[in-house]
């Protein structure tokens, strides 16, 4: 969803995946973004591999690099216009009882503290930081990214279905102010039939839409 949603005001020259796993979100990128050098940043070596191997045999394999390594103590030699994160806590396993001890024991991998800190560093003064988490983390993402000098610009809060409580949020923050925006995406009307919204975001990588 994550990679369907992420958008920029113009065209970025460098876009960083954090936690690419078998790099799906880079992908969606490259296929978007058409000029745009894209690295993805993997600690697991297997899901690094996949990685690797899928950039080669895409169509975009010339501006898509896999990068083994920890995100949070790697040097980066470039600034990014686009950084963009689906957190390894985010699972589809959450429910409403046990969300905010998941969360929290996840997110040990990657505390959003370290996150925000890092990616503050490298983002170009035209970036955008994008990412996705647990409904249950708003409040602190909110906090994070104000210490850290980050501006909402853009928040997505998605429903399975329009009966459903909200399970996930999708946020986008810049360095410098810009116009914000605040919507509500559902994704099924009732089982098996998406909304038309959701086709809409996502027909550019789903051939059944």
């Amino acid at each position: 969803m994550l990679g369907a949603w992420s958008f920029l005001d113009d065209s970025p020259t460098h876009i960083l995946d954090i936690g690419s796993g078998t790099g799906v979100i880079s992908l969606m990128q490259a296929q978007k973004f058409k000029k745009a050098e894209i690295h993805a940043a993997e600690i697991e070596i297997k899901a690094y591999n996949e990685a690797k191997f899928n950039f080669e045999v895409s169509p975009w394999g010339n501006r898509l690099t896999a990068l083994n390594c920890n995100y949070l103590s790697h040097f980066f030699n470039c600034f990014y216009d686009l950084v963009l994160t689906n957190p390894p806590f985010y699972s589809n396993s959450f429910s409403s009882s046990s969300g905010k001890r998941n969360f929290a024991r996840q997110e040990k991998f990657l505390p959003f503290e370290d996150l925000f800190e890092k990616t503050r560093k490298i983002i170009s003064p035209r970036g955008n930081f994008q990412l996705i988490v647990p409904a249950v983390a708003e409040e602190k993402i909110l906090n994070l990214a104000q210490k850290n000098n980050f501006h909402l610009n853009r928040i997505c809060r998605v429903q399975g279905s329009p009966f459903s409580p909200i399970k996930r949020i999708l946020f986008s923050f810049s360095k410098i102010p810009k116009k914000f925006s605040e919507e509500l995406l559902i994704i099924e009307k009732e089982r098996g039939l998406y909304t038309e919204n959701y086709k809409a975001l996502t027909q550019e990588f789903y051939l059944n839409f």
